[in-house]
Order: C-alpha cells, then sequence, then structure tokens
C-alpha cells in the first residue's frame, strides 16, 4: 500500500463547484491540521463528508492509515535526499561494518544495506573483498570463536538471553545470532528455549530428572541443560510429581553430613558443639545442621551419636578443688562464731576477696545450708541485720505494737510493717499473732480502712490524700485505692474523687514552683512533707526547673 501511495500523482487536480486542488495540497493540509473538520473550515469549499470520500478514492486508505503513508514517505524523501552512493561506499571502504557508516551518514542499516546490495548487485562480504578494505576491520575466526564462547558462558550463568544481553550490551536477538552461530561452526551445543514440552517429557524420565537436580542443584542451570523457561520446567516436575524444594533440601543436608563425616574422620571421634565452633570452616557446618535439623540434639537423634562427655581439664578441676575446700572453711568459721563474724575477718583469715564470700553465702541459703538469721553480720547486709532485730523483738513480747518497734529501732512505721510482711511470707511469724491486729487495725482490714477514709473525706472535703494517709499510718497509694472502692459502690460522689486523683509531672512541677517561690529556704525535706512529692522526684524537677530557667 505504501508502494502505491508513492507512485500517486499528487498533482492531480481535483473539481468542486468550479474550483481545482491538486491532491497534494489536500494531503499537505490534512499534514499541517491532522483534521477534516478543519480543512472544511479552511477551503470553505469541500465538505467533511466530501473530503472523506476523496481521499478514500484516490489514497485507497482509511484515514488513520494515511498518516503513517505519509511518514513512510517523508523517510523515503529524507533517504533519497542524504543518497549518496559515492560517500556511502568510501564510508564502508574506510569502516567496514554497515552500524559504523550509519553513524557516520545518518541513514538506517536495512536502507544502507538494500542500497548497497541493490547497486552492485552481490552481497557485503563479496564487497569488502571487492572494495579491499582495511584488513583490521575483517574479524578473525579466533576472535569469532572466542565471543561464541564467552556468550555462551554468559547465558548458563545467567540462564536468559536477555539477562547474557544486558551484561554484554547486546540485544536479545544478537545473543541468540552468536550462540546459533556457535552451534553451527561446532562450538558447543545450543537449542532455543523454545523446545516441545511433550517431546522432553516422553525423551526423560523421573529418575534422570532427580538425578540432575541432585547434581546441578540449581533451577537456572538445570533449564539451560534443557534448554526451557522456568515455567516449562515447573510443568516438567508437576509431570514428574517431584518436589523439588524438597529433594534441593536434601542435596543440601546431604552435602553437610559428608562434612560432617569428613570432620570425624580427621579427629576420630564426634566433636562437641564448642569444638564445631572452633574453626571457620568447620562452624559453616555447624550452622547448616542447625537450620536443616533446627538443633543439634535432632541430629544426634536421628543418626544415632551420644553426646560427647564433658571434658575438665587440669586448670579446672583445681580450681573446682579449691572452692570446695574453701566452702567448707567459710561454713566452719560460720557455724563456729553462730554467724558473728564479720566478713572482713574471714577474708583476711582465708586470703579471698570480699565479692568471693558474698558468692559463696549466696551459694549456701539457695541450697538451705545457712539462713538469714545464721548470719548476723552487719557489713554484708543491714536489710537482714533489722529483720532479726524486729523478729527477735516480737519473739520478746508478742502484744508489742509497730509503733513501740519503731521508735525502739529508730524506722518508720511502713518499714516496720514491710519487715513484717516479708517475715510472715517466709513463715517466721504466724498470721494471727496479737500485735499485728493491734497494731494495724485500718491496715489489717479494708473495710475498715474505707470506712475510716469516707469519715475524714465527710468531716473535710478539700482534705488530700497525704494529709489522710499521715492520719490514718498509711500509704496514699491505700488512700486512692479506698476512694476508688467508695466510688463503685456509691457511698461515695465522684465530684469527691477529684482531689486524690494523681498528679501528672507538670502538676508535680508547677506546685513544686509555687512552693519555691513563697518560701525564702530550700528545705527537701519540708517540700517533701507540705506537698506530698517524693525526695527523688524534687531533685529531677528541680534539675528540670533550672534548666528552664524558671528558678
Amino acid at each position: 500500500m505504501r508502494n502505491k501511495l508513492l507512485r500517486i500523482n499528487l498533482r492531480k487536480v481535483v473539481r468542486y463547484q468550479g474550483n481545482k486542488y491538486t491532491l497534494g495540497d489536500l494531503l499537505s493540509l490534512w499534514k499541517e491540521q491532522g483534521s477534516l473538520v478543519k480543512i472544511a473550515e479552511i477551503t470553505h469549499i469541500f465538505s467533511q463528508p466530501k473530503l472523506y470520500k476523496i481521499f478514500r478514492k484516490h489514497f485507497g486508505n482509511r484515514i488513520s492509515g494515511i498518516k503513517k503513508q505519509v511518514r513512510f514517505i517523508k523517510r523515503k524523501s529524507q533517504v533519497k535526499a542524504a543518497y549518496n552512493l559515492k560517500k556511502i561506499v568510501r564510508l564502508f571502504k574506510k569502516y567496514g561494518f554497515l552500524p559504523d557508516v550509519s553513524k557516520a551518514i545518518g541513514i538506517p542499516t536495512i536502507s544502507l544495506r538494500n542500497i548497497l546490495t541493490k547497486e552492485f548487485g552481490m552481497g557485503l562480504n563479496e564487497l569488502r573483498r571487492k572494495l579491499k578494505g582495511r584488513k583490521a576491520y575483517f574479524r578473525n575466526s579466533d576472535k569469532s570463536s572466542f565471543r561464541c564462547q564467552q556468550v555462551k558462558a554468559a547465558y548458563e550463568r545467567l540462564g536468559t538471553l536477555e539477562k547474557a544481553g544486558k551484561e554484554l550490551g547486546l540485544t536479545k536477538q544478537r545473543v541468540s545470532q552468536i550462540l546459533l552461530k556457535g552451534k553451527r561452526i561446532g562450538l558447543f551445543s545450543y537449542e532455543r528455549k523454545g523446545r516441545n514440552l511433550k517431546t522432553l517429557k516422553r525423551e526423560l524420565t523421573r529418575e534422570v530428572l532427580i538425578n540432575d537436580i541432585e547434581s546441578l542443584f540449581s533451577e537456572i542451570k538445570i533449564c539451560a541443560k534443557y534448554s526451557i523457561n522456568k515455567k516449562k520446567f515447573r510443568s516438567l516436575l508437576r509431570h514428574f510429581s517431584i518436589d523439588f524444594k524438597e529433594y534441593q533440601r536434601a542435596t543440601r543436608a546431604g552435602r553437610h553430613m559428608k562434612c560432617y563425616s569428613k570432620i570425624v574422620d580427621d579427629l576420630g571421634y564426634h566433636p562437641s558443639t564448642t569444638e564445631l565452633n572452633s574453626r571457620s570452616d568447620w562452624r559453616k557446618v555447624w550452622h547448616g545442621i542447625r537450620r536443616y535439623w533446627e538443633n543439634f540434639e535432632n541430629f544426634r537423634k536421628e543418626f544415632g551419636i551420644e553426646k560427647p562427655k564433658r571434658k575438665m581439664s587440669e586448670k579446672l578441676l583445681e580450681r573446682n578443688i579449691k572452692a570446695k575446700s574453701r566452702r567448707s572453711q567459710i561454713l566452719d568459721l560460720l557455724k563456729e562464731s553462730s554467724g558473728h563474724i564479720p566478713y572482713k575477718e574471714i577474708s583476711l583469715k582465708l586470703g579471698v576477696s570480699l565479692n568471693q564470700i558474698y558468692n559463696d553465702i549466696a551459694r549456701f541459703r539457695k541450697e538451705g545450708m545457712l539462713t538469714d538469721f545464721d548470719i548476723r553480720t552487719r557489713d554484708y547486709n543491714e536489710i537482714d541485720e533489722k529483720k532479726f532485730k524486729i523478729f527477735s523483738l516480737i519473739k520478746e513480747n508478742n502484744a508489742i505494737s509497730i509503733e513501740e518497734i519503731s521508735k525502739q529501732l529508730g524506722l518508720g512505721c511502713g518499714v516496720v510493717y514491710g519487715y513484717i510482711r516479708n517475715l510472715r511470707k517466709e513463715g517466721k511469724l504466724s498470721d494471727a499473732t496479737t500485735y499485728y491486729k493491734k497494731s494495724l487495725r485500718i491496715r489489717g482490714s479494708g473495710e475498715e480502712r474505707k470506712l475510716a477514709v469516707l469519715n475524714l473525706i465527710k468531716e473535710n472535703d478539700t482534705i488530700t490524700a497525704v494529709e489522710i494517709a499521715a492520719k490514718l499510718g498509711v500509704h496514699r497509694s491505700r488512700v486512692y485505692e479506698a476512694v476508688n472502692y467508695l466510688c463503685r459502690e456509691g457511698r461515695l460522689i465522684e465530684s469527691y474523687k477529684a482531689p486524690w486523683k494523681r498528679r501528672t509531672p507538670d502538676e508535680r512541677k508547677n506546685t513544686l514552683l509555687n512552693f519555691i517561690r513563697k518560701s525564702d529556704t530550700l528545705d527537701i525535706q519540708r517540700i517533701s512533707k507540705e506537698t506530698g512529692i517524693p525526695v527523688v522526684s524534687i531533685y529531677r524537677y528541680i534539675r528540670q526547673l533550672r534548666k528552664e530557667r524558671k528558678i
């Protein structure tokens, strides 16, 4: 059709209502405007249907195809304009290859090939010999074979023509051509991936395919061997009912087992995990076994390998013997002195560090060889000493109250109560002791505590949780708990709960800032008592306020 368009006489006149237009004029108008409607508006002569009939009659194609034909005519005219046979021959003699000539002159390679073959009536190789071009541009057979081998290696490694072409800077079609050329020369065997799957299924057997999977292992290598793509390979696996991943896993596991057997042959016994991690190449085997058997114990169970006994060096044996003798000496000294010997004295006598003595005593306690009251040395732990004093006071006087214990020992009531609670947990004291019920009337019963809190709130609406806690001798968290219970039961209105809500850090910081601005001196203990903020938090808030430059 394009050749027919080239043969059309564009000077032919079209008559309509006494007006004359050539086909070339109409075609140029259509090229400029691109629409029959616009041409009809410009000419004011032809209507759109009339123009459509003219184009169909003279150009023999639909309007959508005329644009392609016009482009073809334009390209042909450009080739003819740039057509200079002498220049083409001179450049072909100089370069020897059409792509280089195409770059130099700007004419497509196909057009150059057609021009030369049409003008001289021979192929390009014969033309090269006739023109006697430079020998450096002729391809040597050695270079050609090397190139074929290079392309084949890239194709086998990457598995597809496209990937091999990207690596070598060639197109997919060119890679295929080079491979076919290598096959034709006899350098290697190559078959296109469009191999018939039905014939391959007839030729192959399940055992052969399994052997190839175990030997080649890689999906790309297997596809390259049979010249098929991955989709056909998976179809082949489905046909023979082969689980490719399972065989891959078994192959990898078999490799790790071979490596482990080699290690056993070298050592003469089954190594421990510590020995396997001692060398980098053995460590890889250890990682592989853990990956496919989850852990080393499963691997040993499957193959019936006994776990090697732990080997103790002479230094470790000597150290264990010394540790046993040291522990027995410490235990004897503690029993002789009834636990009143200081640890520093034990350290000087035995020539052992204090930390080692602390560790040994902790071990005795864990094993049940010593109790907390067998050791009463102040330099080890003051908590044990306080607990022992409280315990001894309670044993002497069963009716003693927490307030009396607090005054005698110089401790807070809350601290004494905490130690008593620990003694009860350890079983040293019973729940039914008189001092507990007497001194902790409000602490002991939740209902009594709730009633006491409710009475105080009714007496004074503005009372704070800190004030209630100080009056009842309990922690303010117990007050919060009592208020929450009272609100749930409906005995206290929800609005009363607001003054006892836990304050946010910003609210605490603001109350502290206001208190500091009112007071002249900065007494931390006084601030803590009046605001109800812990001492540690006060120090932290003061640092923050100084950073913010508010104080």
